[in-house]
């Protein structure tokens, strides 16, 4: 048991170290198929995420001098057809395993015969309580009687395999609705800032170039970058105002003033500032925008 554990260990690493879901995918039905010392392993991708349409042959790992059939032109349409006629059981999160001859379906044990499996087990995915796929695990040498601590393990990676997948999808998501939070600033003329209180760094919104023309380079590599962007005339009033609304002692952070683009012009803007506190009630960081307000001054 403590071999199959350290093994499971690994499997997780590959889903955890790897920024590729393609690439910790293909390291893991490499190490399943090497570990259970079997012919092929493979990953069909259920192609909607929600009910049962259709499956994808979308990775595959065979054993020396075994044939793979992940390129075969009509793979996908074979399988499909072979598990619609099937019964449910793979997509209630149920493992089904057990020898080529004695399986009930008539269509998937043809297609088994065709690719020599004497022995198979399909364990489920599930990613957000929604069918994802499932791996198959192929012998085609011997007649395998699949034990308890095999199907422990292959339960365990389908698990860990969906909940990589669902930080995929969260993490995804979460890139879209940057980037449309991105263009709206842009589209709005605004940027972006926050500043830790404790660390005292202040990190900027990627549309301060638009706005003053810096690159986020150039702004990061500028100490004390956004107390020099300020107008002489407004810089004390502003750095002040500060320091009060992050001790408390001013209800708001906000006002107008000019601002120094890169060029040298001014370009009038809107600043405003919200305080975020920790746990304990102590102040944490400031979010805050600048907007450009040029055309409503001019």
């Amino acid at each position: 048991m403590e071999r199959l554990l350290s093994y499971v260990s690994k499997i997780n690493n590959h889903l955890l170290q790897y920024s590729s879901i393609d690439d910790a995918l293909n390291l893991c039905i490499r190490d399943i198929g090497l570990e259970h010392n079997i012919d092929r392993c493979y990953i069909l991708k259920n192609k909607n995420n929600n009910d049962f349409v259709g499956l994808n042959y979308a990775y595959e790992w065979c054993n020396i001098g075994i044939k793979p059939y992940i390129n075969h032109f009509d793979v996908d349409k074979i399988l499909n057809n072979a598990f619609l006629s099937s019964d449910s059981i793979l997509y209630k999160d149920k493992l089904r395993f057990g020898l080529g001859k004695d399986i009930d379906n008539k269509l998937l044990k043809k297609i088994l015969e065709i690719r020599t499996v004497k022995s198979y087990f399909f364990t489920p995915v599930f990613s957000d309580n929604v069918f994802w796929g499932f791996i198959g695990l192929e012998d085609c040498k011997s007649e395998r009687v699949w034990g308890e601590k095999e199907i422990f393990v292959m339960r365990s990676i389908a698990k860990s395999l969906g909940i990589r997948l669902s930080q995929t999808t969260a993490i995804s998501k979460l890139e879209r609705t940057v980037e449309k939070f991105n263009f709206f600033m842009s589209s709005s003329n605004q940027a972006m800032w926050e500043f830790d209180i404790e660390t005292e760094k202040t990190n900027f919104s990627l549309n301060w170039y638009g706005i003053l023309g810096y690159t986020n380079e150039e702004i990061n590599n500028i100490p004390d970058f956004w107390t020099k962007i300020f107008s002489p005339d407004d810089k004390n009033r502003i750095k002040n105002d500060f320091k009060d609304f992050t001790a408390g002692k001013l209800e708001r952070f906000e006002g107008n003033t000019r601002i120094i683009h890169k060029d040298g012009h001014y370009i009038s803007a809107k600043y405003s500032g919200l305080l975020k506190l920790n746990k304990k009630g102590i102040p944490k960081k400031v979010i805050g925008t600048y907007m450009d307000i040029s055309e409503l001054v001019e």
